[in-house]
């Protein structure tokens, strides 16, 4: 189910949102979403760009050919909101790649409902070995599929 919601470039370019958008989640609000304002709280939008991410990371390890996903660890992350979403409002989460680093990289992300863009969001990720509790360098296959595919821009 979560596979078939899952939007690479190309489903991302028919939506006919402005940006360079390289991959998405399709999905709608429900009620575990909404806070006493009936709007979606704050912490779920956080939630919905983790969700994306990780399946981003589960689809660049597959195509570099790694034997797991790139561990992370989120940095920083801001977010800028311009119009809410209410329960059963369909959406998709946008997400591209920003800077990449040695061993960090950026994400930006949006959400798309409606014919328009509802909220923006950058993230700063940092590649990490969680044994050793360190950042480590983005493993090379997987940072020049960010580059070329997902338009990453190097840092």
């Amino acid at each position: 189910m979560i596979q078939e919601a899952y939007l690479d470039a190309a489903a991302v370019d028919k939506l006919g949102v402005d940006g360079d958008w390289r991959f998405g989640l399709r999905d709608f609000v429900r009620f575990s979403d909404v806070d006493a304002f009936r709007h979606v709280n704050n912490a779920v939008y956080m939630r919905w760009f983790e969700t994306l991410r990780v399946l981003y990371l589960d689809d660049l390890g597959k195509c570099a050919d790694l034997p797991t996903r790139p561990m992370t660890a989120l940095r920083t992350a801001s977010i800028s909101y311009d119009a809410p979403l209410y329960m059963n409002d369909s959406y998709v989460v946008l997400g591209r790649i920003g800077q990449v680093g040695r061993s960090s990289f950026g994400m930006d992300y949006a959400i798309f409902s409606n014919g328009q863009i509802k909220l923006t969001s950058t993230a700063l990720l940092v590649a990490v070995d969680d044994a050793a509790k360190s950042s480590v360098p983005i493993p090379t296959a997987a940072r020049q599929i960010m580059l070329t595919r997902d338009g990453g821009v190097e840092k």
